[in-house]
């Protein structure tokens, strides 16, 4: 992977851990409905941080899924982490949360990814006719 790359596909990261992190964050642990919690505008900035970083940044379609598309149960882990400190038995499902998040982070990702192949290649298209 080139540097500029881990750069480009550093920042989709982040700003989709935030985008989804901060809302989910916020939820007191007795309201949280997975996957509902997660569903909402941090996604869409998973989607579209993947798109940017195929189109913009030139990354290859895997380690774009991979990258991008593992903010969404990075945030999960983290909640876990934390609330484990506090209360041991608070996540006696963390597995399932966590292969939730994986599929819901894939998704958005994946879409971000199909765009952003679609893009590239109708440009490799037009510029060869």
């Amino acid at each position: 992977m080139k540097r500029r790359h881990l750069g480009v596909l550093g920042a989709a990261f982040v700003a989709g851990f935030l985008a989804v992190g901060v809302p989910y964050w916020r939820i007191p642990y007795g309201e949280v409905e997975l996957p509902a919690a997660l569903i909402g505008l941090g996604l869409g900035v998973v989607a579209v941080g993947a798109l940017l970083t195929r189109v913009l940044g030139r990354t290859a379609p895997g380690e774009t899924l991979a990258m991008v598309g593992a903010a969404v149960p990075a945030v999960v882990v983290v909640r876990i982490v934390v609330e484990g400190f506090a209360d041991p038995t608070s996540h006696n499902l963390a597995g399932i949360e966590v292969a939730i998040a994986v599929g819901l982070g894939l998704a958005a990702a994946g879409l971000g990814v199909l765009a952003g192949s679609a893009i590239l290649a109708a440009r490799r298209d037009s510029v060869a006719s």
